[in-house]
């Protein structure tokens, strides 16, 4: 296993701290995660970084990029088409999950901070989000002697190797729950599979902070909607903000393009 620069693993960590108390991680996770976005073309496989970064119960998730794409947008001028501009937009950093997520695993707690459009928002996954079974099924994965244990979630069935060589009952994503580390986790059509990359013991704690941005509380049935509508009324929302500039429908056309390319979420919209 490798460490990617360490520099990139710190990006983007800034704002507001969770938890009062024991809110910070001694060790730090990076998961591969190869994805299929468009379930019409297998071939087109996509790969990020995802950072699990583990305190007493307590851990914060998100992507490598997802950190570095926030550290950019914290920077941006007040005018927008100043900024539009100033900065070429293919330069940012990309990624296909914007979700920032917080485990409490004394209170069984899972708090996603997600956005629609430059809507930030907040909600709390249900407790009752997995119900694994675990199998006698072993397998040495990246280095770890594991155990397989399956879970329905977000419209998917779900594989999961934990070890009990890392005692956190913790996983990439919003995974946790079993007696153990999630080394790896994939559905079973192979769309999305998370891989333990590197594991690393910090030098030095790391403070496990809020988003910057103030986000407004929902429950995840309304961040769906949200979404959902988002997904398919992106150019008139837009225009709504004054955020429209260019030809409306050809912006229209480009988006539905695009968001045909995008028809597989990891998860699926009820």
């Amino acid at each position: 296993m490798k460490n990617l620069p360490h520099l990139l693993l710190l990006a983007g960590l800034a704002g507001a701290t969770y938890a009062q108390a024991q809110n910070q991680a001694n060790i730090k996770c990076i998961y591969k995660i190869m994805f299929r976005p468009d379930s019409t073309n297998i071939n087109n496989l996509r790969t990020e970084y995802g950072v699990l970064l583990l305190g007493n119960n307590i851990s914060k998730y998100q992507t490598i990029n997802k950190a570095l794409l926030d550290s950019v947008v914290l920077n941006v001028p007040k005018d927008a088409m100043a900024f539009q501009m100033s900065f070429d937009a293919s330069k940012l950093p990309k990624t296909y999950f914007s979700s920032i997520i917080f485990k409490d695993l004394r209170k069984k707690e899972v708090v996603v901070y997600d956005e629609v459009y430059i809507d930030q928002y907040r909600y709390q996954e249900p407790e009752s989000s997995f119900a694994w079974q675990i199998t006698p099924e072993k397998a040495v994965i990246s280095g770890y002697k594991c155990q397989k244990a399956t879970s329905a979630f977000g419209g998917r069935r779900w594989e999961a190797w934990f070890t009990n060589e890392v005692p956190s009952s913790d996983g990439p994503y919003k995974f946790h729950g079993l007696p153990g580390l999630i080394i790896k986790a994939n559905d079973t059509k192979n769309y999305y599979t998370f891989t333990l990359s590197s594991l690393q013991k910090l030098a030095s704690p790391a403070v496990l902070e809020l988003p910057a941005r103030k986000a407004t509380t929902i429950t995840k049935a309304e961040y769906t909607k949200a979404k959902r509508n988002y997904d398919l009324n992106a150019v008139d929302i837009m225009a709504q903000r004054g955020s429209v500039y260019g030809e409306p429908e050809e912006m229209k056309r480009r988006h539905q393009e695009k968001m045909k390319k995008r028809n597989n979420p990891i998860e699926l919209m009820k």
